[in-house]
């Protein structure tokens, strides 16, 4: 065997050539006893270079470009790994966190179809739940008769539309515990708030009526006080003895003791002390009420000249129907209304926190839908 380089004679399985110092192939060997090679056909593969003269020359150039193929196949299927790999990692850099690379796929191929309609449902009557309490607060700031009326046929027609969305969405199948629970959950906490919602126009219209009367009772109040204190003057000038005016005296005494107490139970919006200040208001009236019979005895002219007067003003701050109970029935309406908006609140991020649990168990069974 020679070298192939120098031509110089090797012994067998030399790894190197003593006199030019090159490796030898490591199949070379092997090949040359393979294929039986003569000294001419070494003579000639190592003097002319000529690869293609000999069959010998033919299978090891064969052999070379097989190898310098399964190389290039090797480099290229490598390549590929690394920009799998790289385009992996930007996918799960850009794609939301919560959003895994089987799930992805999966919501490509529209496997999870079934819970992405799920999911659209409930997000539809999340949109309709918000829609809804933005109306219903339109109701509340009306001001006007014929704005809450057009008010009230709009939060009508978002009422169908939410309860509409809400029937969609439970009427959808799925056969998973969690969801199916949530939407149960779903459906009764928006009954209850449908329920709510359905008394607040009335108590509305109820608030409107009950300010426009308190604020006329209050009004007349105010102006027929000193009216009225003007016209007891002008009677007690009239009084003939020291008794009659002593009377007189005790009458505007407890008339303003009344006015004192129905003036606090006005200037307050807390319903208990409004109902503590009308019963001082009782009590005060009864000894107004004997001072002004007192004077009736003594000056009967008195009852023809300030006795309406004087009933309109027992009546006024006493009764239901006076500026007291207005008030006190316009400060309950309003505490009934702003419960109500308090409950329908509390209700509707109820009903958002089911819907968010409801959504995050259907992007997990989507993202790791198998």
């Amino acid at each position: 065997m020679k070298c192939q380089f120098c031509n110089f004679e090797l012994r067998d399985k030399a790894k190197f050539c003593p006199l030019c110092g090159r490796d030898v192939p490591p199949f070379y060997s092997d090949y040359r006893k393979k294929d039986n090679f003569s000294s001419r056909q070494s003579d000639i593969f190592s003097k002319t270079g000529k690869k293609g003269n000999n069959a010998g020359s033919k299978r090891f150039s064969e052999e070379r470009k097989s190898n310098t193929a399964l190389k290039v196949i090797a480099c290229s299927a490598a390549l590929i790994l690394i920009i799998a790999g790289t385009a992996g990692i930007v996918l799960s850099n850009y794609v939301s966190e919560d959003v895994t690379y089987n799930g992805l796929l999966s919501y490509l191929n529209g496997t999870d179809r079934k819970y992405r309609e799920l999911y659209n449902k409930t997000y539809e009557t999340e949109i309709n739940l918000l829609s809804l309490n933005m109306q219903l607060n339109n109701v509340i700031y009306a001001t006007t008769d014929d704005e809450l009326t057009s008010q009230i046929k709009i939060l009508n027609s978002s009422r169908n539309e939410f309860e509409n969305s809400l029937n969609r969405l439970t009427d959808l199948s799925t056969d998973d515990e969690e969801v199916i629970r949530g939407m149960s959950k779903v459906a009764d906490l928006s009954r209850s708030y449908l329920d709510i919602i359905d008394t607040i126009p009335d108590l509305k219209r109820q608030n409107m009526e009950l300010t426009i009367k308190a604020n006329k009772s209050q009004a007349d109040f105010i102006a027929w006080r000193p009216v009225f204190r003007q016209m007891i003057q002008e009677l007690k000038l009239k009084a003939t003895d020291d008794y009659v005016d002593n009377v007189m005296l005790n009458l505007l005494t407890y008339q303003s003791l009344v006015e004192k107490k129905v003036l606090e139970a006005l200037g307050s919006d807390n319903y208990d002390e409004i109902v503590k200040d009308r019963k001082s208001v009782g009590v005060f009236i009864v000894e107004y009420e004997e001072w002004a019979d007192n004077l009736y005895s003594e000056m009967p002219e008195a009852r023809d000249e300030i006795g309406a007067l004087i009933a309109n003003f027992k009546y006024s701050c006493s009764d239901d129907n006076g500026v007291v109970g207005q008030h006190e029935n316009l400060v309950k309406a309003t505490n009934d209304l702003a419960n109500s908006m308090y409950n329908a609140s509390e209700q509707i991020n109820y009903i958002k926190a089911e819907i968010n649990r409801i959504q995050e168990n259907l992007e997990y069974l989507s993202n790791n839908f198998s």
